[in-house]
């Protein structure tokens, strides 16, 4: 075995992309899902998003900076030339020393992952930056013993990776089934009642509050990132002590909260607020204050949540360099639907049995998963004997 240190010996890329001619399709960490890659968009040089800023090759090594992402990816034919965000580390390790699929299936090690969750700093978004990772090394076997051991690895993970994909594959049919089961109800609504606009029913929205938060605090504050899946995650929160500020922004039990900037993938996702905790917001969500005899929050969540919703959205936001927005007039002038609250809470009420069933189905499919993810790790920590560096 021979101590390789990440930085200095296995091809450590720089951030930095030369000016370019037309246009490069841009990769964010959220674009890297499993073995599904979808680019984020297609940027020329002089418009492409600050965090654009990794230019990949064939054959560079991936892995995501952030705490808890477990995201190594090697680049092909296909993704070479393109643009990846700086949320990445990028590896391009001398040929002659380092097998590539050695060091990819290394980055997927719990070993590895632990090792980079605990080198991770930041106030809000922890991730490992250049300097921690100087202070990772590898002792690696010779070359061709690399290559031995990722040989047997992807002849071992092939029917793994197949059913991973599948598992995968079933999990996002789950998400479209309710989805679809959304646009529906929505399409029957319009034969039967006019569509106006979000306006109609509204009496105005509410920015979040800009206080400056601490990490921890008297008062949860709920930020973009806590919109997961139409529903509030509470992990990963941030607080404010301040009484005034709280006030002006807490939260009551079905408050509608709107993303109004982030990414493009993520602008415009909602969800109602249904706990009782004494919780606030933060400025990149609005608060739609609807008219209570005319709307139905859940309705509302489920309307925003839609495709059609989601894909007027994406017609009306602007983007600038780092991010996209929908203010509060734009979303004032969303397209709604004008059925009388009683239909809104049948149709409410039909979605959330959808929607509580496609929970438990996803949890039996994530639990396969996950059993598959660690048989996949114990594989990996055998053959790779990280459990002794």
């Amino acid at each position: 075995m021979e101590k390789f240190n990440l930085f200095n010996d296995l091809g450590f890329v720089k951030t930095g992309v030369e000016e370019y001619q037309g246009e490069k399709n841009y990769f964010s960490t959220g674009s890297i899902k499993g073995d599904e890659n979808k680019p984020e968009g297609k940027y020329k040089f002089k418009n492409k998003p600050s965090r654009a800023n990794r230019l990949v090759e064939e054959g560079d090594i991936l892995q995501a900076r952030m705490q808890n992402t477990q995201k190594a990816i090697i680049i092909d034919k296909n993704l070479s030339g393109s643009l990846f965000s700086t949320g990445f580390f990028q590896l391009r390790p001398p040929k002659d020393l380092i097998c590539t699929r050695y060091i990819y299936y290394y980055l997927q090690t719990k070993w590895f992952n632990n090792l980079k969750d605990g080198l991770c700093s930041g106030a809000t978004q922890k991730s490992i930056n250049d300097t921690k990772l100087k202070e990772i090394n590898f002792f690696l076997p010779s070359y061709s013993e690399q290559k031995i051991i990722a040989d047997k690895l992807d002849k071992v993970f092939v029917g793994i990776n197949d059913a991973i994909r599948m598992n995968e594959a079933s999990l996002a049919n789950l998400d479209n089934l309710f989805s679809n089961s959304v646009e529906a109800e929505i399409e029957k609504l319009k034969e039967n009642f006019p569509t106006g606009y979000l306006n109609d029913v509204v009496d105005g929205v509410q920015y979040g509050t800009s206080f400056k938060c601490k990490k921890n605090g008297k008062y949860p504050v709920l930020r973009m990132g806590n919109i997961q899946d139409g529903d509030f995650d509470f992990d990963d929160l941030v607080y404010l002590d301040d009484e005034s500020e709280s006030k002006k922004y807490r939260l009551n039990q079905n408050d509608v909260l709107f993303n109004r900037t982030n990414s493009p993938l993520h602008v415009g996702k909602s969800a109602m607020f249904k706990s009782d905790i004494d919780a606030c917001f933060a400025g990149y969500l609005i608060r739609i204050n609807y008219k209570k005899s005319k709307v139905n929050p859940e309705f509302l969540s489920y309307y925003l949540n839609s495709p059609s919703a989601r894909n007027y959205g994406y017609s009306v936001m602007s983007s600038s360099v780092n991010q996209a927005n929908i203010n509060g007039e734009k979303l004032k002038k969303y397209p709604f639907v004008l059925a009388n609250i009683n239909e809104q809470e049948k149709i409410s009420l039909k979605l959330r049995k959808i929607k509580e069933k496609v929970i438990e189905a996803k949890k039996i499919k994530e639990k396969k998963q996950r059993k598959l993810i660690s048989l996949k790790s114990a594989i990996l920590a055998k053959e790779l004997k990280c459990e002794a560096l």
